[in-house]
């Protein structure tokens, strides 16, 4: 009797009985290599080309082909040699969650943004910011490189004859290194930690699981009756995102070409007055994140597009009460009323998820105590303490030897992990393709403490760590050990060797991308590559430190009220979840709707919402699961077409060319 294969439904896939293949060595060194091809080229598309993104989102489009390259064109080829030779389903689905780090580790939004970062300050300087003056004496020698000529040749390119000066690099790239491990410590443990709770106690649906598990459902035979590559309808949805994003790519190319539009300018019909306060309300369309959105319970969809216009309605009852641009405001540009609701929703957010968990973790730290393992878990309990209590306490000494006073740093630990904690979730509950967060850390103690209560030298320091690692977390990993840990769960697979796969994935992915970010950024300058990695991304932090040091921040009522209000309309909300079924909005929704990524995701949110709920009115829940291969299918498709362009784009030299969220 052949396994149990996974069968998807609208919400979720189930587990299989029985494990389909074992772990091998040939697997991981596969997965070894296809991290350092993309470690390789994912930093020269991300940082040169400004283009299309293989990764920095939880299903990677990189991670996706890699899959339906192996399932369609290698295991046959192993096939006709000898057929026991094919990959396995197992085999398959560990090289995929491998792809889940080595396409996020070395791409746009991840921890290798600090060697730009680094540089900003001293290239920037200039006697009309008065960065100099300001911040420079409070700057650890062992952060980056001072030398002019480094940090020019870094930025406009290195002359002829001129090679990369390595020497004065050898020590900010070690010490660098060594605080993003004790990130990874963190995350790691917070993802073991939390993971059967999350996956067991409240059943989270992990709908970006989804679509590799049901590609790898037939893996003996993927073109069989009945399986995800035979079905007709799977097709029709690939079929048409290829060609949405081949007249978009046409388009591209060649702006005479007839097609339309994939980005709609919904403010040209906001046009002064109270509309206009709405701020910037682009509509995108991209059947990725359409066909995803099949996936998600109904009240998480609607509340994802609905909050983010629930936001720009306050945005334009603000204006018109005329308290829109009254007091201070956030590091964001946000009143600080309308930007601490966020903040307050996302302590709020994350206080529960820990209350919610409350008997778990005891349960946890009891088996820690003991030396019990737990239930099918990569680490132990007492060893994911153990790593969590060494990643804090390096956290700490790392940031101590930096001139972050003690409570600072606390403060930044605490922050880390609620950002972590909420974004995983919201990933594990959305479906979200790439997340970021409004609770900025600095912003926080520099309002509720006021700038001179937090100290210039703090504040200093702790902007090269806010910018380096916890501004732009599309790329963040902790995401990537739930969904691998949830893979794992689905198809039997070792958790702990898994685990064993991971980490040299990890440690092989950072250190090729760290090469090749400094070779792309010497040999091209960073002024010449991509604008928010090589610029923004820093400068913006180092303008507005400027900018506190020069008018130091009092602290006031208004980002209190906000903060007061977020927390409690976040607790209102999950309650009324809990005391009624038909409740439609859920929580992820308003901590996300200020986000760069709702802004972007909201209008193809709304089409996948739409669609699925007339399915659903109009056909019932049969016709629901008949029409989830399509919406796979879309994803699929736009991925594949992502792919594809982006060879074209590699060939043709073109950049600035992007067709996926971002």
């Amino acid at each position: 009797m052949s396994p149990k294969p996974v069968r998807l439904t609208a919400i979720q896939v189930e587990a299989d009985r029985v494990p389909q293949g074992t772990i091998t060595l040939r697997a991981i060194l596969i997965g070894l290599g296809f991290s350092v091809a993309f470690s390789i080229i994912i930093p020269y598309v991300d940082v040169y080309l400004s283009d299309t993104f293989l990764g920095a989102q939880h299903l990677p489009p990189g991670a996706v082909f890699a899959l339906f390259f192996l399932l369609v064109v290698v295991n046959p080829i192993l096939r006709l040699l000898n057929r026991r030779w094919p990959l396995s389903r197992v085999e398959l689905l560990l090289i995929y969650c491998m792809l889940l780090f080595s396409t996020l580790v070395p791409g746009h939004g991840s921890e290798n943004v600090f060697i730009p970062i680094v540089t900003m300050p001293y290239y920037y300087a200039s006697p009309q910011n008065h960065f100099q003056d300001l911040f420079f004496r409070y700057i650890p020698e062992w952060f980056g490189p001072t030398d002019p000529s480094i940090i020019t040749s870094f930025n406009e390119g290195l002359a002829p004859g001129q090679i990369i000066p390595w020497h004065a690099w050898w020590t900010p790239l070690l010490v660098w290194t060594i605080f993003v491990m004790l990130l990874y410590g963190l995350v790691l443990s917070l993802a073991v930690i939390f993971h059967r709770q999350w996956a067991d106690g409240e059943k989270l649906s992990y709908p970006l699981v989804a679509l590799p598990m049901e590609m790898t459902r037939d893996w003996s035979n993927p073109f069989e009756r009945g399986s995800f590559y035979a079905n007709k309808v799977m097709w029709i949805g690939f079929a048409l995102a290829v060609l949405v994003q081949t007249q978009a790519g046409l388009k591209f190319y060649f702006p005479a070409f007839p097609g339309f539009p994939l980005v709609y300018d919904f403010n040209r019909f906001m046009q002064g007055g109270a509309l206009a306060s709405m701020g910037w309300t682009p509509g995108y369309i991209w059947p990725c994140v359409i066909g995803v959105t099949i996936l998600l319970r109904s009240e998480i969809s609607f509340s994802l597009w609905f909050f983010a216009w629930f936001n720009r309605l306050e945005h334009m009852l603000a204006w018109v009460l005329g308290f829109r641009n009254v007091g201070q405001t956030t590091a964001q540009g946000e009143p600080l009323w309308l930007g601490f609701q966020t903040v307050g929703g996302y302590m709020t957010y994350v206080f529960l998820a820990f209350w919610v968990a409350r008997r778990h973790l005891t349960e946890a730290w009891q088996l820690a105590l003991s030396g019990g393992r737990g239930k099918d878990l990569p680490l132990s309990y007492r060893t994911a303490m153990i790593i969590l209590g060494i990643s804090i306490l390096g956290i700490l000494v790392w940031c101590s030897a930096a001139g972050l006073s003690l409570w600072v740093a606390v403060t930044q630990i605490v922050v880390y992990v609620v950002i972590g904690v909420a974004l995983t979730k919201v990933v594990a509950e959305s479906g979200m393709l790439f997340v970021q967060d409004t609770l900025s850390w600095l912003d926080c103690l520099n309002t509720l403490v006021g700038t001179n209560g937090v100290g210039a030298r703090n504040l200093t320091v702790g902007m090269f760590i806010e910018r380096n690692f916890m501004t732009d977390l599309r790329a963040f990993i902790m995401p990537s050990f739930s969904q691998s840990f949830k893979i794992a769960d689905l198809a039997r697979v070792d958790q702990k060797r898994l685990l064993g796969a991971i980490i040299p994935t990890i440690l092989l992915a950072s250190v090729i991308s760290y090469y090749m970010n400094m070779r792309l950024l010497y040999t091209h300058g960073a002024v010449n590559c991509n604008p928010w990695m090589a610029k923004y991304a820093g400068l913006q932090g180092f303008e507005i430190l400027a900018s506190w040091l020069r008018n130091p921040v009092t602290p006031g009522a208004g980002a209190l009220t906000g903060l007061a209000a977020g927390a409690g309309f976040t607790y209102w909300l999950t309650r009324m979840r809990q005391a009624f079924v038909w409740f439609p909005f859920h929580p992820v929704g308003f901590i996300m709707m200020q986000t760069y990524p709702m802004k972007t995701l909201w209008f193809s949110t709304l089409i996948g919402w739409i669609l699925k709920t007339c399915i659903l009115r109009y056909g019932g829940i049969r016709s629901l699961v008949g029409a989830v291969p399509f919406f796979l299918g879309l994803t699929f498709g736009d991925f594949f077409a992502m792919v594809v362009w982006l060879a074209v784009d590699a060939a043709t030299g073109k950049r600035n060319h992007y067709l996926m969220p971002g």
